[in-house]
Order: C-alpha cells, then structure tokens, then sequence
C-alpha cells in the first residue's frame, strides 16, 4: 500500500508537492519519494531495477562498516563474524521482492555508516572533503524517514566515543570537554545545523500541512483514542516492552526470525504465554553473560568500543518503543524496527567474538566458526517469511499487469463514451481476495496513471477509503453511477468479472443477545438458508444480523450470501470471514458469534433495483450452528 501511495502520490502532484506530502501520521519520506519518482521515471514498473537498487544499498552497508572498522583498528575477524550475522539475517529478504518503502530503514542505517566512516576519515586525515560526506548522510538518513533521528544522537556518541577512545583512561576531564569541543567543532556545528533544519520542516509538516496528527497511532493497528498516549507511555510498560524488543525482536532475530509471528497466532499463544516470560530471561541472563565476558577480558579501547555500540542500541530500540509501544506479552516486531538495533547487535557479537580469539587461539576459533555456522543455519531453518514474500511477489506482479491490461483497459475505452464516467470505487477484497487485499480501484488508477476522466463513489456502507481522498461517499450509488458502467455489469465483460464476483464484507461483533430462547432456530450446517423470498428495495432492507455457535477449534469459517439480482449474478456474492482473530463468546465447549453486516458493500446488491431469494449458506467447517437471522 505504501509503494502504491507514494508513486499514486507522484503521479497526480506536482514533484514539489509530493515531496512535502507527509505519510501516515508520523512519518515524512521526501528522499524516498525522490527515489521513487526517478525510479518511476527511468524503469516505469519493472521490479528489476528496483530491486537491484536496494540490493545496492543493502551491500553498501557492511562495506562502510568495513571501512570504519579499519580506520577504528578492529580485527578483519570481527568484521567477517558481522557480515555473517548481519548479510545472512533472511528477514531482509522482505526487502527485495517488492515492499520498496521498507528500504528506508535500510538507507537510514547505511547513511548511519557513511556518516561514521566519513568522521573517522576526516578525524584521521583532517580533509574537509569528509565533512561533505558527514552532512549529506546526516541529511539523507532525516530525509529517508523521521525514525532516522536517532542518527542525531548516534552521530553525537560516535564523536564524543572516537576522541574518548584516544585515551586510555576511561576519566574525563574538564581540560578534555574544552579540547573536544574546539577539535570537533567543525563537525559539531554540522551535526547541530542538520538537527534544526530536521526540526523545523518536522514542525512544518506536522504543524502546518498536517496538524495534530503526529504519533496519533501509536501501534501497528492504527487505532488510539487521545488519551491512550497516557496509558501507553508509562515507565513500566515502557520498560517492559523495551527489555522484550530487545529479547524477542533483536537478540532472538539472531536464529529465529520468525518464531515471534508463529508465537503470537492465537491458536499457540495461549500455550506459549506462561513460560514465554521465562525464555525472555533466559535471552538477557545470556546476553548479560556475554556483555559482562567482553568488558572484563577486554582492552580499555575494546571495552569503549563495546559500550558504545550498547548505547547507540539501547537509543535506538528506547526511541521504537515510545513510537510504536505494543503491551502484548510475545511483541511482534520486525526488521523495520529492529534493524538498526540488529545491525549494532550484530557488531557487538562480532566485536566480542574478538576476544574469544585472542584469549583461546585456535581452539576458540573452531568455537566460534561451529556456534556462527549454526547462527546461519538456524536463520535459514526459519527463512519461510522469505519464501512466502517471495511466492507473494510473484501473485501480485501477475495480479497488478492482468488488472492493467483488463478491467483499467476496458475503464478507458468507456470513458471515451461519456465526458465523465462515474463507477463504484472497487474494494481491495474485490480486486485481489487473497494477495492484496487493502488496495482500491483508487489507488491502481493513481498508479498507472490513465488520466481518464473517471469519478469514483462509494455509499457509506462500504469499507472507508482512509489513504485516498480523490473517491466521493454518495448515498445511493446506483442514482449516480452511468448507464455505460451498468450495461457492462449486466453484459458478459471484464467489469463483470470484477464487480459480480465474490468479495470479504466487513462486518461488527455485536454483545451477546440477552434471551435467544424464542429465536432459537438451530439450522445446522452445510446448507442454505432462506432469509428473504418477495422482491425487496435493496436500499430499504439491508443489514444481516446472524448468531451462531461454532466448535471451540482453530480456523477460517466462511459464510456466503447468494441471491437474485439485476444482473443475473448467480454465484456467491459476498462472504463473511470468521478466523481465530474474530472476537467469541466461550459458551460451554462452543464459540458465540454475534455478527451484524451490511449487504450494501456488495455491489451488486447496492446497484440492483430489487432483490429476492436472498439467502445465506453455511459451510460445514467447525460444525457451525445458526440460532437467528434478522434483515432489516
């Protein structure tokens, strides 16, 4: 859905605008919109060049880090033991098989690198052509995202560590600040005007294009109310969720990257939750083991070394806990907010590795290589993310060019027919069931960028289009659509193929009913049932309200509405979706569901005149139970 934005965004605004444009409610991607732009320009829609462009970025990353580990003086086997951690992590895969925007986060962390690479370069040779490469990177990594300011403090620790680790001591003197501050003030004055130049268009966009929205979700599912900022952000929560991320999403990355999103599955979780907290011990007990085994047998520079890359991680992972704080006992975190914290715990594990060679020679060695070597197949054992990514891209490469050359093809030629043709906006569940479901017809037309003149409406009832303001709520659509549109719908077309066939409704979980006694109908499954016979106005009678009683087992339950129409669709037209994250009753050893619906999403219900037979049919998955039916 981002990827559509941004190029939908590029497509219909001019380049200036589109750059000022913020996303979502906290995040602003001017560089990243840039690339997009150019990349769009120069390759259209060919994954090819864009995937080969993060894969450049993604390789730059451990080749700066290469070159800042020289100049720092440390080992090449240290640097090696992170190219293995950090290159073979196969949650990275997720970047390059067409979620483009999360390489953000990847650009961060590598312009983090240039930006260490290109202080040392400078603390060492004095050239000012280093500063240049210091201050783009600082205002690249900002530019990239607004996560990438924690490259601010990052970048201050970094200088402030490579003049402390010039000394032996580990005291600081008051004589040594004044010689500190007048040594580096060239590049603390960059660092200063980059931060108040990311500061103030953070205030523009935040406060002026797009007021009281920052930090508005403060969760992945985007929903919060004003106050729960309150409730969210308290110290022990905080701490909590801080010493899990650290755990679950960064150390236990390390080997199992994907073991948390088997964990939180609804049909495990409840299994996994008494002694979860345990194995997150566990994880910090190890990690204290190690951290307290590198400083105690190492030099005073190793031990500086080693505590700053603890610090700049500990900035990084406190700053993704008070942006997206997530109280559930297994957090569910990915690369996109633990790859920076992985990246310095990768060169931490390196970094301590070292010493481990030059206390046991080659016998630590062969430790070493055995318990790496396990690491990265570990990691792979757990690479299914990957693969489905992977399998996904494809389906949704084959969806997006069929969608193109049919339904958007045939859309043009009608708009030819009419000075303004006006059809329903299509919901992402009607256009790709299975691989894509949260785009719009909105959001392709941005994307291919047809220039047809198209309006698209929407009634009420139907799923909100939050990302798209360029779709219209009117309250019928079937006053308002063109005849054209209507002709085709009826006519064996492509516009047929897509708006008759069946899509995923959205529907509420309503409060159990207080006394079901007189309404009790007991329809078992694997059967249809009638819920209206005569003709009715569609727009008249049009929410479903079902309770029903299914085994108390994991697994999707579909129920499917069928009825006669204007068009003379025959097939199921709408389904409702009941999985192991709907909301239940437990009752006994069976699950209750009480579920309202409204017909008026499907299209052919809202677009028809009349409407008789309707009637719903329940599967025999999870031996469903249906109590009561009311229309109304």
């Amino acid at each position: 859905m981002d990827d559509i934005e941004v190029i939908g965004l590029n497509h219909s605004a001019p380049f200036s605008q589109s750059l000022l444009t913020p996303h979502g409610n906290d995040h602003t991607i001017p560089l990243f919109t840039a690339e997009m732009e150019i990349l769009d320009i120069l390759f259209g829609q060919n994954e090819a060049a864009y995937n080969i462009f993060v894969f450049i970025l993604f390789a730059l990353i451990p080749f700066f880090t290469y070159l800042t580990l020289a100049r720092l003086g440390v080992k090449l086997s240290s640097f090696f033991i992170f190219l293995i951690l950090f290159s073979g992590a196969t949650g990275w895969a997720e970047m390059l098989t067409g979620f483009y925007i999360m390489s953000i986060y990847l650009q961060i962390i590598l312009f983090f690198t240039i930006t260490m690479w290109a202080y040392t370069a400078w603390g060492q040779t004095s050239q000012k052509k280093y500063l240049t490469f210091f201050v783009v990177s600082l205002l690249f990594a900002l530019a990239a995202d607004t996560s990438g300011v924690w490259i601010i403090p990052a970048t201050l620790i970094f200088i402030m560590h490579s003049y402390w680790s010039q000394s032996d001591s580990f005291k600081i003197r008051r004589v040594d600040i004044m010689k500190f501050l007048k040594t580096n003030r060239a590049p603390l004055l960059l660092l200063l005007g980059a931060s108040t130049l990311f500061v103030i268009f953070l205030t523009i966009t935040f406060m002026i294009l797009q007021p009281n929205t920052f930090l508005s979700a403060l969760s992945d599912t985007g929903t919060s109310t004003t106050g729960s900022k309150e409730v969210l952000w308290r110290f022990f929560p905080l701490v909590e969720n801080f010493l899990a991320f650290f755990s679950s999403g960064v150390s236990l990355s390390l080997f199992a990257p994907n073991i948390v999103k088997i964990l939180v599955h609804p049909s495990i979780q409840g299994h996994v939750k008494s002694f979860w907290y345990i194995i997150e011990a566990i994880i910090l007990v190890l990690n204290a083991g190690l951290f307290w085994f590198t400083l105690k047998y190492s030099q005073n520079k190793e031990k500086k070394l080693f505590i700053l890359l603890g610090l700049i991680m500990f900035i990084t992972i406190s700053m993704v806990v008070v942006a997206r704080p997530n109280h559930e006992i297994i957090p569910d975190f990915d690369y996109r907010y633990a790859g920076a914290p992985y990246y310095l715990y990768c060169l931490l594990i390196a970094v301590g590795a070292s010493h481990f060679l030059e206390i046991g020679g080659r016998k630590s060695l062969r430790i070493i290589v055995s318990i790496v070597i396990i690491l990265f197949a570990t990691q792979q054992a757990f690479s299914f993310q990957a693969v489905r990514t992977r399998t996904e891209s494809v389906l949704r490469k084959e969806a997006v060019t069929r969608l193109d050359r049919t339904l958007l093809s045939e859309l043009a030629t009608l708009s030819k027919n009419s000075s303004s043709l006006v059809i329903p906006n299509l919901s992402g569940t009607h256009i790709f069931e299975q691989t894509m479901s949260g785009f719009t017809l909105a959001d392709y037309l941005l994307f291919f960028d047809k220039k047809t003149p198209i309006k698209l409406v929407r009634n009420a009832e139907m799923p909100p289009d939050v990302k798209t303001r360029s779709v219209m709520t009117v309250p019928s659509i079937r006053s308002v659509v063109s005849k054209d549109f209507l002709s085709e719908l009826s006519a064996s077309s492509v516009v047929r193929s897509y708006y008759a066939t069946s899509g995923i409704l959205s529907y509420k979980i309503l409060p159990p009913l207080v006394d079901e006694a007189e309404n009790k109908l007991k329809i078992d499954s694997g059967r249809k049932i009638l819920i209206y016979q005569r003709n009715i106005d569609p727009e008249k009678l049009h929410v479903v309200d079902i309770t029903l009683y299914t085994d108390n087992v994991h697994g999707n339950l579909e129920l499917s509405f069928y009825f006669k129409n204007d068009f003379d669709a025959s097939n199921e037209l709408g389904k409702i979706r009941i999985d192991d994250y709907t909301p239940y009753v437990l009752k006994g050893d069976k699950r209750y569901y009480h579920i309202e619906v409204d017909l008026l999403q499907i299209y052919t219900y809202a677009l028809s005149e009349k409407i008789s037979g309707l009637s719903l049919y329940v599967p025999e998955v999870k031996s469903p139970t249906v109590n009561a039916i009311y229309l109304r």
